[in-house]
Formats: structure tokens, sequence, C-alpha cells
């Protein structure tokens, strides 16, 4: 498959992909998986993270090179820790049957904590492609936080780590594929963290973060 430049423009070559219903272009093809309304999102080749497109809000993400930079044309993830953690999910996803995933990457240079979003399309036509979106999360509690967050309720190390992803805007089914757990495993310790910080909702838990991390709180995902 071709590759496209950051900017999302097509280079080398024809840019069309056969298809049961006539030939497609690929640069819009794949800019139909990265809409500009999605924020960042970026499309790159599963072996080796190749870049195939970036849409205008990626694009200058890339330029700016945080979390993400382009080296010789391929997608890297800062730190290097995070690198392989991202290689290593885009696998299991490959291999198993759930084509999303989630990773939390810690810029520890600039404090700043992003999510990825990855998903395998289903297209037959780009089988062999990963769709990254990358948003910063709007609420970043600090370890410390956690820590007296978790001995003020008498949090467990798993219900802490429950609630801190949902406080970064992550849905429950999120948390367990980035966890490797059953889904009903972290709806059972979100039950548990209700009950332990009296709250009613997921939204509460979040706010109950948020308004300890002074930051506006992140949209809660269903």
């Amino acid at each position: 498959m071709r590759r496209a430049s950051e900017s999302g423009t097509a280079t080398g070559g024809a840019g069309r992909l056969g298809g049961p219903g006539g030939p497609g272009d690929l640069h819009q093809l794949l800019a139909s998986f990265c809409p500009d309304w999605r924020g960042a999102s970026l499309a790159v080749e599963i072996n080796g993270l190749g870049l195939l497109y970036a849409n205008a809000y990626a694009h200058d993400l890339l330029q700016h090179g945080r979390p993400a930079r382009l080296s010789g044309g391929r997608l890297l993830i800062g730190p290097d820790h995070a690198m392989r953690r991202l290689q290593v999910l885009i696998g299991a996803l490959r291999e198993g049957s759930t084509r999303t995933g989630t990773l939390v990457v810690n810029d520890e240079d600039s404090g700043t904590t992003f999510v990825l979003r990855i998903a395998l399309p289903l297209s037959p036509h780009i089988s062999d492609v990963a769709i990254i979106d990358i948003t910063g999360a709007l609420v970043e509690p600090q370890p410390a936080l956690m820590g007296a967050i978790a001995e003020a309720f008498h949090l467990t190390v798993a219900e802490s780590s429950v609630l801190g992803h949902l406080a970064a805007g992550l849905s429950l089914r999120e948390i367990a594929t980035m966890r490797g757990v059953r889904l009903e495993t972290v709806r059972q310790q979100c039950k548990v963290l209700l009950g332990k910080m009296r709250c009613r909702r997921q939204a509460d838990l979040v706010r109950v973060v948020a308004g300890l991390s002074h930051r506006e709180p992140a949209p809660v995902a269903c």
C-alpha cells in the first residue's frame, strides 16, 4: 500500500485501491476514517507503523512532536515504553476478536496525559491499516493525588486505577480492554468505587477527582 504524507496528501503512484464496487481513491478512503471533526486522527500501516494519512489536527500534532512524531515516515510515540505498548496492543487487536483498544500515554516532559484510541477498520480494502485517534485527557490526576484519594476512601490498587482512567475520559469497556480483564470485572470495581466514595454515577466519581485536581472534568464515556 502506498503511503501518504503527514499532511494527508497521497504520494507516489495513481493513488487508487481496487474493490468489488470499483476502484476507490486511497486519499478519500483514508480521509473518511479520519475526519477532522474527530480531532487528531491518523492512519498507519500495521506492519512498521508507516504513516499513510493524517488529518489537519494530527498534522499539527506531529509537527509539535508530542506525543507523536515522525521518523523516516514512521510513527513514533514517546516515551519508548509507550511505543512498545502500542505495538503490543495493535498486535493483540490483529490476532484477537476485538477491533478497538485504548492506550494512555504520559508525556513526562510536558506533564500531559494523552489518550490513544486504536481501531482496525473492517474494510477488506485496507485490512493492514490501523486508525489512531489522539486526545488529551482533560483530567490528569497526579500519583500523589490518587494515592491520597485511595488512602482516604480505602481503595485497592485496581480500584484506584479504574478511577484514574475514568477521570481521563475512558469508558469501562476501554478500561477493560486496556487492562486485559473482563468488562464485568471493571463494572464490579466501578460499583465498589461508587459505594466507597458515596457517589451515585460515574460522572460523580470524575467530578471528585476533577475537583481535587482543580481541572475541568473530562466527558464520561458510556
